[in-house]
């Protein structure tokens, strides 16, 4: 079945941060204990799953987005918000273990992200919510490769007769490009995996740091960003 949906009032451009997922070397998080500060994390790793969870809130609390195009410094109240927003989307524990469930070399992540994922995705968007989804970008049992996983957010879709899926997404790496998508076939069970992360019109499937193995939907809830600006 042919089809296409989107969430009305939801545009990259418009909707998402103006600012890229980069960041100087600065710690996530300073916790102030007796015995000194402690750093945890380093934002130079990224933000992607903050910056998306962040987006979302302020679009379902029909708040603008902050006009900000430089990245909001350590210790501001949009920084912390992100960063905060960064720990709710791991979903520690389970949230970490399913990435690597997901990345498992022995995992078919086209076939998980065709036939049980693609329903979920296009199931938010017809209700009107922006889905966020873990991409796959490296196979792999060792959990220090966690990190070339990545986080964003699917806004629309397409889906023709033959069964060739595109899905619109908000990309924190490609801030106010509203042509980042994700296109694969729903068709042929047997069909050879055909997945591609395109940005701009271009295919990214030779880029180590774009091509994607699948994805799936991560566990978000709701949190007002308040008077974050």
């Amino acid at each position: 079945m042919s089809g296409s949906g989107t969430v009305a009032g939801f545009l990259p451009s418009a909707s998402g941060f103006h600012f890229a997922n980069s960041w100087p070397h600065q710690p996530d998080i300073t916790v102030p204990l007796p015995t000194g500060a402690v750093k945890i994390g380093d934002a130079a790793n990224g933000l992607c799953g903050g910056m998306t969870y962040a987006v979302r809130d302020f679009f379902e609390a029909s708040l603008p987005i902050p006009a900000d195009v430089k990245n909001p410094p350590l210790h501001s109240p949009l920084y912390a918000f992100i960063v905060r927003r960064l720990f709710d989307s791991f979903d520690i524990p389970g949230g970490v273990m399913k990435y690597l469930s997901w990345q498992a070399p022995t995992r078919n992540q086209y076939r998980d992200t065709v036939d049980d994922e693609w329903p979920k995705i296009k199931a938010g968007v017809d209700a009107g919510q922006p889905v966020p989804l873990g991409l796959i970008r490296t196979r792999s049992f060792w959990p220090g490769e966690l990190g070339k996983n990545h986080q964003v957010l699917a806004f629309g879709y397409d889906e023709d007769e033959a069964h060739h899926v595109t899905i619109h997404l908000y990309d924190p790496n490609h801030p106010d490009d509203d042509d980042v998508r994700l296109t694969f076939s729903a068709g042929d069970p047997a069909a050879e995996p055909d997945i591609s992360y395109v940005v701009s019109g271009n295919a990214a499937g030779g880029d180590d740091e774009e091509f994607t193995y699948g994805c799936f939907v991560t566990s978000y809830r709701h949190v007002s960003p308040g008077d974050i600006r």
